[in-house]
C-alpha cells in the first residue's frame, strides 16, 4: 500500500470516526425492546461460536436511527421499531471511499455496479450468476437460503484471483477459497471468511475503543482470589442479581472518594433495572459476567453455559457496556468440567478471598464493617452492590481500609503489571 493511500485511508476513518462518535451521544429514538433485540439477535446468529465475540459497546452511525453491535463475524443493526438483523456493511467501506484499500491490501474485491448486477437479472439470477465458484457456492448455501441471506447477504462481486486464493465479496462479509499452498495459511480447498468486524476496526469505521483483553498477568481458566499485594491495592467487587435498592448510594459513595470498582451483573438484573448498567459505566467503574440468569453452571451442558455468558454479553454490550473479560460462577460453583469450558471462553475464574456476608440474615450493618476490618492488601472481595445493607457499611468499609494503607481498585487494576 502506498503512503499516500495508508494516508488517505486514515484520514477519512478519523473523520468518520469522529462523527460517529458524536452521534452515539445523541438521544435515542429507538423502542425499549431494542437492546434486548440486538442480545437475541446476536444469540439467534449463534453467539461467540458462530460470529465470534462481540467487539464492544453498540453504537449509533452517523444520519442513520438504527443501533448497531460489532461482533467480528456480523455486525447487527435494530431499527426504531425494534427490529433486529444483520447489516449490510460492505457499504460502509464504499461510503468512506476504502473500496481501493480493501482491494491491494486485503484482496477483497470491489462490488460490482449496481446497473451491472441487475444486467444480470433479478435477485436470485443475478445471485446464481455471481456464485459461479462451486466451493464459495457450497459454502454459502451450507446453513440454508434464510441463514446465508442473514449472514452474507447478496453477493456484490464475482470470485475473483488474487495471488494463493480466490475472494467474493458479500453485503455482509467475504469468502476466500484458498488454491495454494502458503505455509500458515489455510489448506488449499479450504474456505475462509474475512471477518467483517475486524476488517472494519482495521478501517477506522467502527466507533469503539479497542476490545478490552485480560492483563498479561492472567490468563484464562485462572481461579483467581488475591495477588501478591502492590502498594496495598485491593479490589472490593461488587455481585449484582437480585434487587437495586442500594445501588445508587454504592455509587455515590464510591464516586464521593474517586474510587472505581468491578460489578459482576446477571442479565436478569441488566434488563429489569434499565437505568443500572448506563449508570455503572457512565461513573466508570468495570462490568464483569455473572451469567444471564445465575444458575449453578455445573447443572448444565456446554450449550447452556455458552448460552448464559452469550446473552450477559450481549445483554450489557447493547447498553453501551464493553464486553466483560472477568467472569464469577453463580454461588462460586465450579467444577473441572466447567472450568474448561469458561477457559475455551477466554475467561478466568473470579472467586474471593473474603466474603462480607452482606447477603446473610444474619448478618448486621456493624457485622459487614468489621468483617470489612479483616481485608488485607491484594485480596478480592465479594459483597453486593444492590443491598441497602452494602450502602449503609461501605462508606465504613472504605474508609477503615483507606485508613490501613489499602487502596480499591478495579480488577484490572488489581492485576495490571
Amino acid at each position: 500500500m502506498s503512503a499516500t493511500r495508508e494516508c488517505l485511508r486514515s484520514a477519512i476513518a478519523v473523520a468518520v470516526f469522529a462523527s460517529v462518535c458524536l452521534l452515539a451521544t445523541a438521544e435515542s429514538t429507538l423502542a425499549a425492546s431494542a437492546p434486548d433485540a440486538l442480545a437475541e439477535a446476536y444469540i439467534a446468529l449463534g453467539g461467540r461460536d458462530a460470529i465470534g465475540p462481540i467487539l464492544g459497546p453498540a453504537f449509533r452511525r452517523p444520519d442513520d436511527d438504527g443501533l448497531y453491535l460489532a461482533a467480528t463475524g456480523a455486525i447487527l443493526r435494530v431499527d426504531p421499531s425494534g427490529d433486529a438483523a444483520p447489516a449490510a456493511v460492505s457499504v460502509w467501506f464504499s461510503e468512506a471511499r476504502l473500496d481501493p484499500w480493501l482491494e491491494s491490501a486485503r484482496g477483497v474485491p470491489p462490488p460490482l455496479p449496481a446497473d451491472q448486477r441487475l444486467a444480470l437479472g433479478a435477485v436470485e439470477q443475478a445471485r446464481d450468476a455471481l456464485l459461479s465458484q462451486p466451493e464459495i457456492r457450497a459454502t454459502y448455501h451450507a446453513s440454508g437460503a434464510e441463514m446465508a441471506a442473514r449472514r452474507w447477504g447478496e453477493p456484490l462481486s464475482a470470485p475473483r484471483r488474487f495471488g494463493p486464493f480466490i475472494a467474493q465479496r458479500f453485503e455482509r462479509g467475504v469468502l476466500q477459497l484458498w488454491v495454494d499452498e502458503v505455509a500458515g495459511a489455510p489448506a488449499p480447498g479450504s474456505v475462509t471468511a474475512v471477518l467483517i468486524g475486524d476488517l472494519l476496526v482495521e478501517a477506522g469505521l467502527l466507533p469503539i475503543a479497542p476490545r478490552p483483553t485480560l492483563p498479561a498477568s492472567v490468563r484464562a481458566g485462572d481461579v483467581l482470589s488475591q495477588v501478591e499485594p502492590v502498594d496495598g491495592a485491593v479490589a472490593i467487587t461488587f455481585d449484582l442479581g437480585s434487587v437495586d435498592t442500594g445501588l445508587r448510594s454504592v455509587l455515590e459513595t464510591l464516586g464521593e472518594r474517586g474510587l472505581r470498582a468491578t460489578f459482576f451483573v446477571t442479565g436478569d438484573f441488566t434488563r429489569y433495572y434499565e437505568w443500572a448498567i448506563p449508570a455503572i459505566v457512565a461513573a466508570g467503574h468495570e462490568i464483569a459476567n455473572h451469567t444471564d440468569t445465575h444458575p449453578d453452571l455445573t447443572r448444565f451442558g456446554a450449550r447452556r453455559i455458552a448460552d448464559e455468558l452469550d446473552r450477559l454479553d450481549a445483554t450489557v454490550a447493547a447498553r453501551g457496556a464493553a464486553p466483560p473479560v472477568w467472569f464469577r460462577p453463580p454461588f462460586g460453583a465450579f467444577d473441572a468440567r466447567t472450568r474448561s469450558l469458561l477457559s475455551i471462553r477466554g475467561f478466568p475464574l473470579v472467586m474471593w478471598r473474603l466474603d462480607l456476608g452482606d447477603w446473610r440474615d444474619d448478618i448486621s450493618v456493624q457485622d459487614v464493617i468489621a468483617i470489612g476490618q479483616r481485608i488485607r492488601a491484594g485480596d478480592i472481595v465479594v459483597t453486593h452492590g444492590g443491598l441497602a445493607k452494602t450502602a449503609a457499611a461501605l462508606p465504613w468499609v472504605l474508609d477503615g481500609i483507606a485508613e490501613r494503607g489499602l487502596r480499591q481498585r478495579t480488577l484490572s487494576e488489581l492485576y495490571a503489571p
